[in-house]
């Protein structure tokens, strides 16, 4: 199985890769790396991850690091300890195999509306399964979860361990508290 899911992961990556030169460099890394080192931890993770920030010219010390398991990868995200001093939020996902970053975002902090209520994490898996659908996502295949993250909430989408037809992971989102909107998305196929 696990070596099934690598597999998956491999030919995701060959086909997100747009240069076949980088298409062949990251089969040998991923290869090569994931079969001589056990899977990272969330502790690496987030070290991994503070090293990135450093890296974008951010200081760490202005944020608070939040990770979250999704299937062979870590979701790190930075929340910034005072709001009013920072106008972003970096998030990195790393491939628990290698330690890899393999995505980098830099969210914006929205504004909080006055005047308008927050929504509860229903609320939250309610708006990313409708936004789901409209991409013709099968949500009965996965297990929806939807985790508070203070301003945000973030709906992650996981393939149910029956499900044999559908191959990688689910979509993810990150809904604003106030006012309900998707902040961020992502989507795997």
């Amino acid at each position: 199985m696990r070596a099934q899911m690598f597999l998956i992961f491999v030919s995701f990556m060959l086909l997100a890769c747009s240069h076949s030169g980088q298409r062949n460099e990251l089969y040998r890394s991923q290869t090569h790396v994931a079969a001589t080192h056990k899977p990272i931890d969330k502790g690496a993770a987030v070290s991994v991850a503070t090293a990135e920030v450093v890296q974008s010219g951010l200081s760490p010390g202005s944020y608070s690091p939040f990770a979250v398991e999704e299937g062979d990868f870590w979701h790190v995200i930075f929340e910034p300890r005072n709001k009013e001093a920072v106008s972003a939020e970096p998030a990195y996902l790393v491939f628990k195999a290698n330690g890899r970053v393999v995505e980098k975002e830099i969210r914006r902090i929205p504004h909080p509306k006055f005047g308008q209520n927050e929504i509860d994490g229903e609320t939250a898996t309610a708006i990313a399964k409708a936004d789901a659908q409209q991409f013709q996502v099968q949500v009965e295949s996965y297990n929806i979860r939807a985790f508070d993250e203070r301003d945000f909430w973030h709906v992650i989408f996981t393939l149910r361990s029956n499900e044999k037809t559908l191959a990688g992971g689910g979509p993810g989102y990150l809904i604003t508290r106030v006012g309900g909107e998707i902040s961020a998305r992502r989507r795997y196929q």
